[in-house]
């Protein structure tokens, strides 16, 4: 554009504005331009505010105002979600650390328990039991009672002296949570046989281990038919009862125990007895003083030469 089409259109505006301003005048109108700048510095002013109230109260801006209908505040906000979090964390656990028997374990494990048990599972193909029992260290210290770890090895062991070693050296640093063994199916290097029995006397010995018998090592199951439906259905079983004898223990510490109140160590019975014995002595002296009142004397007189008894 040309600067003389600029210049038109410059004093095409200052006419505008003229007239506009003729007008207002004419009418006692006020100035429509200052009119304008006066809302534009309210507009500031009230701008400001908000600012200055939004720093005092630390919210920000984009936050709208409660109403009624609207969302809850931010700190109702919080603890309803500390509650869902609080919810999702008293989700039990159970962890699976196992060899080439872990396949699937987690999910069908996880199906037929329900949602109150978290499954996780950590499984290794041809790992010995070793390997097995050093995964997840951390996270198996920091379970609790109400927790389960569930041990599925064996498979490959070629030496039942280092199995018997690893699986008590494991054993007596987990004391935090409930451990599950499972009865190994197969061995190619060992007899079966003897691997189970010395695994399930290895878990008698501590009362938080117990042992599953999964009948794996049955001539009718054969080890390339191995499922993971089986196993899971004796873990759910036991961890049924396992829950069950928790619960059942903690009913007898709870309630049964708040039933039988404890004995007071000044029995109130020895007191009413020494009251008793002090008020018998206190009447037996009484009734002394009154028969010595209220008994007639005996007093010896003489007639023609004999005694007798008169009272008086």
């Amino acid at each position: 554009m040309s600067e003389c089409s600029i210049n038109e259109i410059k004093d095409k505006e200052q006419e505008l504005v003229n007239n506009i301003e003729k007008t207002d005048s004419s009418n006692h109108l006020p100035n429509t331009s200052c009119h304008i700048h006066l809302e534009k510095e309210d507009i500031h002013k009230e701008h400001t505010e908000v600012i200055a109230t939004d720093t005092n109260t630390n919210t920000s801006l984009n936050t709208p105002k409660t109403q009624l209908g609207n969302t809850l505040p931010y700190y109702i906000r919080e603890k309803n979600d500390n509650y869902k979090l609080a919810t999702f964390k008293m989700r039990r656990k159970i962890i699976v650390i196992a060899d080439q028997q872990g396949r699937n374990i987690c999910k069908t494990l996880q199906k037929l328990i329900g949602d109150n048990f978290l499954v996780t599972c950590y499984w290794k193909p041809g790992a010995k039991i070793q390997e097995v029992l050093q995964t997840e260290k951390n996270e198996i210290c920091k379970l609790t009672k109400n927790d389960y770890v569930v041990v599925l090895g064996g498979v490959n062991e070629n030496n039942p002296y280092e199995f018997e070693f690893c699986i008590r050296s494991w054993l007596y640093s987990v004391t935090n949570t409930n451990v599950i063994f499972t009865e190994i199916p197969y061995n190619r290097n060992l007899n079966i046989g003897k691997l189970n029995y010395v695994l399930r006397f290895i878990c008698t010995s501590f009362t938080n281990v117990s042992f599953i018998n999964t009948n794996g090592s049955k001539p009718f199951f054969h080890q390339y038919t191995f499922t993971p439906y089986i196993p899971c259905r004796f873990l759910l079983r036991e961890i049924l009862r396992l829950d069950y004898k928790l619960k059942f223990e903690l009913y007898q510490n709870i309630v049964i125990s708040s039933k039988f109140t404890p004995l007071q160590t000044t029995s109130t019975q020895t007191d009413n007895i020494e009251m008793v014995d002090t008020c018998t002595q206190s009447d037996d002296i009484l009734k002394d003083n009154i028969i010595e009142e209220i008994t007639p004397r005996h007093e010896n007189m003489t007639h023609s030469g004999k005694k007798y008894l008169f009272r008086i």
